[in-house]
């Protein structure tokens, strides 16, 4: 299968292709993000897609639901460590349970092995979208806005995409 993509590299977008010997119900195959033209993810490794389409579960759910204007206001290092700290943070340092559950619909980057160099949020605030990122490698959160909705409308078709490549593997 030829790579697929959604949306704009320069903005955002989704590319992800199904290898030629996908080991069928195991969709091995390449997947990353694109943002501000930069490449999210490690493609060429390659991954499982149906691990994929599991880790997008929550991502596409969580669509619609990311709206916090007073995060949206606040400088991207203190709002990515805020949002981190609360799901990841150690026990001193992390806020409640309920916290970790509420900032959770913020995290888009996929639960999956070629994205664990990686920690991306996602904050709406009325019809804008801010993305913080971060290798963890690098000291510093980068951020990029897109329209409220560009995020998950890639999102969205991407899911769907691997939805049908995971219906052709089963009925293969």
């Amino acid at each position: 299968m030829a790579s697929t993509e959604f949306g704009d590299r320069t903005r955002f977008a989704v590319s992800l292709e199904l290898d030629e010997d996908s080991g069928g119900q195991w969709m091995f195959g390449k997947f990353c993000y694109w943002i501000d033209g930069k490449m999210i993810g490690n493609y060429e490794e390659g991954t499982s897609l149906r691990d994929t389409l599991t880790a997008l579960k929550w991502i596409v759910h969580d669509s619609g639901k990311r709206e916090d204007c007073a995060r949206f206001e606040v400088p991207p290092e203190d709002v990515f460590e805020a949002i981190d700290s609360s799901m990841y943070g150690q026990a001193e340092n992390a806020s409640s349970e309920s916290d970790g559950d509420a900032t959770a619909r913020f995290e888009i980057s996929p639960q999956i092995d070629i994205f664990n160099q990686w920690k991306i949020y996602l904050i709406d605030c009325r019809s804008q979208a801010r993305l913080l990122y971060k290798n963890l490698s690098d000291p510093n959160v980068s951020e990029f806005f897109l329209k409220r909705a560009e995020f998950d409308a890639c999102i969205q078709l991407a899911w769907d995409q691997l939805n049908a490549l995971y219906d052709r593997a089963l009925s293969a």
